[in-house]
């Protein structure tokens, strides 16, 4: 199993004023990859674990912080580990129709830390676990073959954060529930020098955050995803 080792540096300072120390671990990754349909089609697995110790941990509570709110104080985590599995499947499976897809699983949990009541949970639950993508083209058969069309697909699943609120002591579950987005694709290359090609993408208008988060001075804050939009791109060459 091909493994690497991690040292990052961090930018985060504690509550007395010093940086948090520099993340340190070890990466591990395993895969296989295979051809078929006389190498048509491609596929490939690979499982990965990630080990790291002093990821920056915001501090739930900023009052001994002496730079809160301009900038907030954090301490050093335990151990942390990501693992999953990443699949990916590409290649053309007929005649003018290609197609890729690919999903993946990805956790990561506290393994070690100074509070045993975090061993085992997720050290940040803003990331989705689940990742799912598909696409697929084909070119039009015939007179019609300057025309390719296609569609693709994208899933992920929820995200959530614990949230204190700034008066009481209830916490509130700030959560993006998971969500489907589709687009179209539709392009005319009458040749190699000229192409037109359009794009309908987030073809339902899905409403959704593109990404939630946990402030301890602004509480919840989201970034809304774009809202259903066109695109059309002409490419020429000389």
């Amino acid at each position: 199993m091909p493994d690497t080792d991690i040292f990052r540096p961090q930018n985060n300072v504690d509550i007395s004023g010093n940086t948090i120390a520099p993340i340190e671990g070890r990466n591990f990754e395993i895969g296989l990859k295979g051809e078929y349909l006389d190498g048509a089609l491609n596929a490939s697995l690979a499982l990965f674990r990630i080990d790291e110790a002093n990821r920056a941990r915001e501090l739930a509570d900023q009052g001994a912080c002496p730079t809160f709110p301009n900038r907030s104080c954090y301490e050093a985590a335990g151990l942390v580990r990501s693992e999953g599995v990443d699949i990916e499947l590409q290649g053309e499976l007929a005649a003018g129709w290609q197609i890729g897809t690919g999903y993946t699983y990805s956790r990561t949990e506290y393994r070690k830390d100074a509070n045993p009541d975090r061993i085992g949970t997720q050290y940040d639950t803003g990331v989705p676990e689940h990742l799912f993508k598909l696409n697929s083209t084909y070119r039009l058969p015939g007179k019609l073959d300057d025309w390719r069309i296609g569609a693709n697909l994208s899933w992920q699943s929820e995200t959530h954060y614990l949230i204190a609120p700034l008066t009481g002591s209830t916490q509130v579950r700030h959560q993006q529930d998971g969500y489907w987005l589709a687009g179209l694709i539709a392009e005319y290359a009458p040749g190699e020098r000229f192409s037109l090609q359009a794009n309908v993408n987030n073809l339902f208008d899905k409403t959704y955050y593109l990404a939630i988060s946990d402030d301890v001075y602004w509480g919840a804050t989201e970034l809304y995803g774009a809202p259903r939009n066109f695109k059309l791109t002409m490419r020429l060459k000389y």
